[in-house]
């Protein structure tokens, strides 16, 4: 039986400015470096490429170098794919955050998963 759907949130500390990271997150090219193999945009209409599957996604809010937040056009409750950009004045720090949607039962492979993706764009950023 289905578990219910429940949204995570998971954070990463990367070596990057918060306006590289923003660019990473909302150019489709970018994004086609870390996150999907291809992405194809139409307005703020994104559409997500991935080996064998695709999945559609407006982009309905962003603030420059802070937040971006898609909607996943194709699921039937209000589910946002969120990345949050923290800068520590202090330290000069940056943090990734990532609120997601999962299974209930599925949360930590989620996780687990952000984690090798994040990698991935930490390699292509440098950080």
């Amino acid at each position: 039986a289905m578990s219910g759907r429940q949204q995570y949130r998971v954070e990463f500390p990367v070596q990057a400015k918060p306006e590289l990271v923003y660019n990473y997150m909302t150019d489709p090219s970018g994004l086609a470096a870390w996150f999907a193999d291809d992405v194809t945009v139409n307005g703020n209409h994104y559409t997500f490429y991935w080996e064998g599957s695709q999945e559609g996604a407006q982009l309905v809010q962003r603030k420059a170098n802070k937040l971006v937040k898609y909607k996943w056009t194709e699921r039937q409750d209000e589910e946002y794919l969120i990345f949050e950009i923290q800068k520590d004045d202090l330290t000069e720090d940056t943090s990734i955050i990532v609120h997601d949607y999962d299974d209930a039962d599925e949360v930590e492979e989620a996780k687990l998963m952000w984690e090798s993706v994040i990698e991935q764009l930490k390699g292509t950023i440098g950080g």
